[in-house]
């Protein structure tokens, strides 16, 4: 299954959307695309993960590690 990331950048606002497995294979692409926001303290961070399918402990290690660079990360079922 394809893993498909959406983020919207506003400030220091960050609402992304998953869908998909976020697993060994997929988990980087997640990372990247946080990453590429330039992930510092201070940034809060909305993850929607209602369409995410499976996550593995390597998908909750990256959003835990990006958790601790920004301070802030909620995961919500709906948003």
């Amino acid at each position: 299954m394809n893993t498909l990331v959406e983020l919207t950048a506003e400030d220091k606002y960050v609402l992304g959307k998953v869908s998909g497995e976020i697993d060994a294979f997929s988990a980087p692409i997640l990372r990247e695309k946080l990453m590429d926001l330039q992930v510092t303290e201070g940034l809060h961070i909305e993850l929607d993960l209602t369409n995410v399918s499976y996550m593995d402990s390597t998908g909750l290690g990256e959003i835990m590690d990006i958790q601790s660079a920004s301070g802030e990360v909620k995961i919500d079922e709906t948003v």
